[in-house]
């Protein structure tokens, strides 16, 4: 009869501790059945528990979570859980249990199936460690309750799911705080129509080391109390983050209604960038996210004049503009012009020479992003290409070119000569992109780089195949750097042609599932004198064997699977 060996007694028990956080909370739960040695070194292993997620499913969780509450430091309640199991949590909030929570999350909770007072006195008995809090749902406790019984929060998301206010009341406001530690603030309230902006001033006066805003609404009256009262403030968003996580994206969200009282703004907005130490630089962003009835073009352009010293990112979005009927509101922008700014986005086509004089007026721009443009005219094709600093264009998934466009925009890029080429040319899921473009794209000679991303069946595997034999057969090609991603057209034919292109020094291949090891080895084989190759999420056919191959073959090699499905 075969004896049964219980393992885990025999590992150390810093190398169990190493293993175990591997495992979910739920699947650590369960083994706790398998024998008394394993219960006890799960439950006293602190770094498995650090970090709970509870899931609807997470039942037997919620009855062992007494025992290692103690150990629990980041607890999130996720949407759809029973509102039984919520209950449960909240009592041992209240009842002590955890005494070392720093960041509680609750989404998505219906006020009216709890106790207010057992939630309070639950974030009441936590506050002396609790500093992060996301909150959302129906019929919310009000926010000067929360805060009055969590006072040391630096983070907080508010998301009322109804119309309720957010319940700063006057005499409530004078009990707390004179400075709060709030330094990034989360308001939302999803169907109202105006949010209170003197509640909104009553927190705000008491917010003075706010880094971080976001509201729900966009109105001018909000600007001018930000202005007042948090002159610090780096990061000024509307709606534009995900508030049951505090990470920081777009630096200055802006909507065409606030800019006229923007500009009296007199901080600097500092953004948001992971090459940026210590904020040293200030990057001005300015997104203008606008509907056909608020086209104002004197309010952008004094929006836009105030910054045009230091501006480096203008993305202009959501145009209403059907290409027959020039809006003359938009005739003030075409004074605009700024020797900073770098990077340029044009969503929709909002007046016909608005492109073209931007970009002839801010001689800087090296990175152009063109979306939903219904038509193109020779002077925006020529004002694009002249661009003295354009380094990257990138055609986005709307943008409606004609055959004869493509021909006239790459003309005019071979006038710029074999030192002044595009770096990249990006088509990212261009619709109107087929074989017949791709073969005027193969003639120009100063385009260093393609990036390609398109499961469009207009184009074909024949035409990428004849696009990379014609640069490769090209001698005075400068294409130095690919980019193939969720293209299924590509496959291990397609491969075998782009290795035969003696300029490339750097391919990436993404997602594409139509390759196999035969495609890749051929590529790694040819001619090009690759230093870069990376390949994500491709294939699940492409062996150890080939990977080794590349490692040992290609100077800087990178790859990554594609996440299995049963992937915790």
């Amino acid at each position: 009869m075969p004896v049964r060996v219980d393992f885990i007694s025999i590992l150390p028990i810093d190398i169990t501790w190493n293993i175990l956080p591997h495992f979910t909370a739920d699947e650590l739960v369960e083994f706790l059945q398998v024998s008394r040695e394993w219960r006890n070194r799960i439950l006293h292993c602190v770094a498995a528990w650090q970090d709970l997620v509870i899931k609807h499913h997470s039942t037997l969780l919620v009855e062992t979570l007494s025992l290692v509450a103690k150990f629990v430091q980041q607890l999130k309640i996720k949407r759809y859980c029973e509102m039984e199991c919520i209950c449960k949590c909240v009592q041992l909030m209240r009842d002590g249990h955890f005494n070392h929570l720093k960041c509680l999350k609750l989404p998505s909770i219906d006020m009216n199936y709890m106790d207010e007072y057992l939630y309070l006195s639950a974030i009441k008995k936590m506050q002396g460690t609790l500093t992060e809090h996301v909150l959302g749902g129906d019929n919310l406790p009000s926010l000067e309750d929360i805060i009055s019984n969590c006072p040391h929060l630096t983070h907080l998301a508010y998301n009322a799911m109804s119309s309720e206010d957010l319940g700063m009341s006057e005499q409530g406001c004078a009990a707390l705080p004179n400075e709060l530690k709030l330094t990034h603030l989360f308001l939302r309230i999803t169907y109202a129509v105006d949010m209170d902006y003197w509640e909104l001033e009553r927190i705000l006066q008491r917010c003075p080391n706010i880094k971080f805003l976001d509201l729900s609404q966009c109105e001018p009256s909000p600007l001018e109390i930000i202005c007042n009262y948090i002159p610090s403030i780096e990061i000024l968003s509307y709606g534009g983050h995900d508030s049951t996580s505090f990470n920081c994206r777009d630096p200055f969200i802006v909507s065409q209604r606030s800019s006229s009282v923007a500009t009296t703004s007199k901080q600097q907005i500092r953004g948001h960038n992971n090459n940026i130490i210590n904020n040293q630089k200030i990057r001005r962003s300015v997104f203008l996210n606008i509907e056909r009835e608020q086209v104002d073009g004197a309010q952008m352009l004094t929006l836009l004049e105030t910054y045009k010293n230091e501006l480096e990112v203008l993305s202009i979005r959501h145009l209403d503009y059907d290409g027959a009927n020039p809006d003359p509101r938009w005739n003030p922008l075409l004074r605009f012009e700024s020797s900073t700014l770098q990077n340029l986005t044009f969503n929709v086509h909002g007046y016909p020479n608005v492109l073209s004089s931007i970009l002839r007026k801010c001689p800087n721009i090296h990175e152009l992003e063109l979306d939903s443009l219904y038509f193109f005219t020779n002077t925006d094709i020529e004002s694009i290409a002249n661009a003295p600093s354009l380094q990257k264009c990138r055609f986005d998934c709307r943008l409606e070119l004609s055959l004869r466009n493509m021909i006239y925009f790459t003309q005019c890029l071979q006038k710029r000569g074999p030192e002044k080429g595009l770096r990249l040319l990006e088509l990212n899921e261009l619709s109107c992109m087929n074989d017949e473009m791709l073969q005027i794209l193969a003639k120009m000679t100063n385009l260093k780089g393609f990036k390609i991303s398109s499961s469009s069946k207009s184009i074909s595997a024949m035409g990428l195949q004849t696009l990379f034999k014609t640069l490769s057969s090209n001698n005075i090609s400068t294409i130095e750097y690919v980019y193939l991603g969720k293209a299924p057209q590509v496959n291990d034919k397609t491969l075998a042609i782009l290795g035969e292109i003696r300029t490339l020094r750097r391919i990436e291949l993404v997602r594409l599932y139509n390759i196999t090891n035969t495609g890749i080895l051929h590529l790694i084989s040819s001619a090009a004198s690759l230093e870069h190759l990376y390949i994500l999420q491709c294939s699940d056919v492409i062996t150890n064997d080939t990977v080794t191959f590349c490692r040992n073959k290609i100077p800087h090699f990178t790859f990554k699977k594609k996440p299995s499905l049963n992937a915790r």
